[in-house]
């Protein structure tokens, strides 16, 4: 299994995260920072993700968006109830898990390299209410793109169109 099946760079890409970082950096700059800021992030899935020919399946987008958000979650749970030791014992256990799903047959790496990351970005958050209002704006920049890249063609079908 190569990384490359699910992580990519092209234009139509740049241009849909461009499209839904307009609200997103409206959002930061007039009513509240970290919100922008948690959207921006959300962002990230549809920057990195190579955007599937069907619409069906574009879904993918806002499942890793939900996903990144929960880790955020996760891990601002993790510090306060466990402290640091016991939040950094079962971010370790999570890395660990996370390389056993991506090895497995089902697996997909991008967990391993989105997730664990992210939980770790949750580690800095002190309090459940930051990390439930981090996890929601994340999700939210998720939705938004999902949205927008339903009107988004892949650059595979443009370029048949045009021969």
């Amino acid at each position: 299994m190569s990384i490359k099946n699910y992580l990519s760079w092209n234009w139509t890409n740049a241009f849909l995260v461009f499209i839904c970082a307009i609200p997103a950096i409206y959002v930061a700059i007039v009513t509240n920072l970290t919100a922008g800021l948690g959207m921006l992030i959300g962002l990230i899935p549809s920057a990195v993700m190579t955007l599937p020919a069907k619409r069906k399946k574009r879904v993918s987008i806002l499942i890793l968006g939900i996903a990144i958000g929960l880790a955020v979650f996760i891990g601002s749970a993790l510090k306060v109830y466990f402290g640091v030791i016991g939040a950094t014992l079962a971010l370790g256990l999570f890395a660990y898990l996370s390389t056993v799903f991506a090895a497995s047959k089902k697996g997909n790496p991008a967990i391993m390299f989105f997730i664990i990351p992210v939980i770790g970005i949750g580690l800095s958050i002190t309090t459940i209410d930051a990390g439930v209002f981090m996890m929601v704006n994340m999700m939210s920049g998720s939705a938004l793109a999902f949205i927008v890249s339903l009107f988004f063609q892949p650059e595979n079908q443009r370029k048949e169109k045009q021969k």
